[in-house]
């Protein structure tokens, strides 16, 4: 009940981890025509 929810979150591109507090949001991958470059 009183439990404090960590994300450990990873980043793909350099590998560094990270603890996060709270749920956090994941974002999804995106096609290309949605990416300006």
């Amino acid at each position: 009940e009183d439990e404090q929810p960590y994300s450990v979150v990873v980043n793909r591109i350099n590998r560094i981890v990270t603890l996060k507090e709270g749920d956090v949001e994941l974002l999804m991958p995106k096609r290309k025509d949605e990416v300006p470059f």
